[in-house]
């Protein structure tokens, strides 16, 4: 019988108790399924806040276009009551200055033009007009059907042309002169009327303007007065211009108010949803990692317990084959202790408990010392092997146990990951990176190698690539992870070479004793939780 033919299909499996049920019921309720529903339900939270955002900015802004309008329509009251001012002022004004021509008029239509005077510039000429004198002429008709209409001692307006301006007004009322019923009638003075009555009476409210009745102000305009037709009074250009500036800086407020809005939530849903994939994926890892822990302290139980049975039953065949079995049972305890001391490393580590005992040691007799001890496990393995020392290697400060740990954790990869091409490689040198000297242990490999999206994780707790070529080989993820807190509490660093099918080289630097020591080595970082 050979160690050979007792592979791990051929041991039979520990009896399970209450810590193997323990550890398939955790295995059984790992969230891995739970990832497709709360990324749905994050997308459709995200879609949610984009299509409310958009909603709210639409009716900000349908609000902000309504309150300008508002604003801008809350000037027509006052618009209409310049109107009316206007209208009063100027009848009042043509009245008293047509009595005060009238008070004059004694003498005929042609004598009485001189009392324009009296009319104080509102008109620009007064006179009589008589059903056969002025009125048998288009504008004289036209003076007297204005005038006709009103009742003796009233005032009305009557629009004719004018050789001076494109409009004429003209102010007419009846009186009762020396000769009987006289109409008396005179042409406005426009710009009189503009300066002295219709510009004090806009001024009055300092939004509205008025504009000439060609003009096409925007939004709305009312005529001044019905007398007046050719001047309307509409919203200052300013005072909508300012409203509409106001209402832009409003929506342009409420967009940016919405895009960061819309961009927090989306953010928080992303960061949410990326927390969310990170405990899931670090519960899938942990959860693997209590599958191959268990397998892997299953297995090197089960062998140490088959041989130790073999041999307290005494059913061996000869002295050399107990002797064998001596050293399998203390491969398998020195395997199952590695096991155990990395765990409880990356406990610590992850707790920030760690402590290292350091000083001042020369690299290669701890490498050496590592080589020697699996050397007998490669040659059983049928491995060939090589340990490649440089001369002239500094000496490094370094806890001679942890650098052990990380070559042992170096070489079993190295040995688990190979395949028929059974080659590791040893090799200590010096170089000098990142500005500081320093010492290389690299451990080179023939085996399956690593793919390249895989080599970025390899050194992330619980990580474990998803090809076939690792999962059909047992491990807890947590080897290289050790490796790197290591080279990073020495103030060193690991760094990967590998190609597929082709082997995989790890080196792991570190830096020559009095290199860059402006304090005590850093304490390793904390691990995941």
């Amino acid at each position: 019988m050979t160690f050979r033919r007792f592979g791990v299909s051929t041991v039979p499996p520990l009896p399970y108790g209450r810590g193997s049920d323990r550890i398939h019921k955790l295995m059984s309720v790992t969230p891995a399924n739970h990832g497709a529903p709360w990324t749905r339900f994050s997308i459709g939270l995200a879609v949610a806040a984009v299509v409310l955002g958009c909603l709210g900015l639409g009716a900000w802004l349908y609000q902000t276009a309504s309150l300008t309008r508002e604003r801008i329509n809350a000037l027509y009251p006052a618009a209409r009551a310049v109107v009316t001012l206007v209208d009063e002022r100027l009848h009042h004004a043509a009245l008293e200055a047509l009595r005060a021509c009238a008070a004059r008029v004694d003498a005929p239509a042609a004598d009485a033009v001189g009392a324009a005077a009296s009319g104080g510039g509102l008109f620009t000429d007064v006179f009589v007009v008589s059903a056969d004198g002025l009125g048998s002429g288009m504008r004289g008709r036209t003076i007297l059907d204005a005038a006709g209409r009103v009742e003796p001692g009233q005032v009305c307006f009557a629009n004719v042309s004018s050789t001076q301006a494109g409009f004429g007004v003209v102010a007419c009322s009846r009186f009762t002169g020396p000769d009987g019923p006289t109409v008396l009638a005179g042409d406005l003075n426009l710009e009189y009327v503009r300066r002295n009555i219709v510009e004090p009476c806009v001024m009055l409210c300092a939004d509205l303007d008025f504009v000439d009745w060609d003009a096409s102000p925007d939004p709305w305009a009312l005529q001044l007065a019905p007398a007046l037709p050719f001047w309307k009074v509409a919203p200052y250009d300013r005072f909508v211009a300012r409203q509409r500036a106001t209402g832009r800086w409003l929506s342009a407020i409420a967009i940016a108010i919405m895009v960061v809005g819309v961009g927090a939530v989306v953010g928080l849903v992303y960061g949410m949803n990326q927390v969310v994939r990170r405990q899931i994926a670090l519960a899938e890892m942990k959860s693997s990692f209590v599958a191959g822990v268990s397998h892997e302290l299953k297995t090197p139980l089960s062998m140490i317990r088959m041989f130790a049975e073999t041999l307290r039953d005494g059913r061996v065949a000869s002295p050399e084959r107990a002797q064998e079995y001596y050293e399998i049972i203390a491969r398998e305890c020195t395997r199952l202790g590695c096991m155990i001391d990395n765990i409880l490393d990356f406990s610590r580590r992850s707790a920030g408990k760690k402590e290292y005992r350091f000083q001042t040691v020369r690299v290669e007799d701890v490498v050496r010392e590592v080589y020697e001890s699996y050397r007998l496990d490669l040659d059983h393995r049928g491995f060939t092997h090589h340990l490649r020392i440089a001369e002239g290697l500094p000496a490094v400060t370094a806890d001679p146990g942890a650098v052990a740990q990380a070559v042992i954790n170096l070489l079993s990869n190295a040995v688990k990951y190979s395949d028929e091409d059974k080659f590791v490689e040893v090799a200590i040198s010096k170089d000098t990176r990142r500005g500081r000297h320093g010492v290389w242990v690299s451990v080179t490999d023939r085996g399956i190698g690593i793919r390249p999206e895989d080599r970025a994780h390899v050194f992330d707790g619980f990580f474990r690539a998803g090809d076939a070529g690792v999962r059909r080989r047992s491990g807890a993820g947590l080897g290289l992870a050790l490796v790197k807190e290591i080279a990073e509490a020495h103030r060193g660093f690991v760094e990967v070479e590998s190609r597929l099918v082709r082997g995989s080289t790890f080196r792991i630097f570190l830096p020559a004793a009095g290199e860059g020591e402006t304090s005590e080595p850093r304490a390793p970082a904390r691990g995941p939780e």
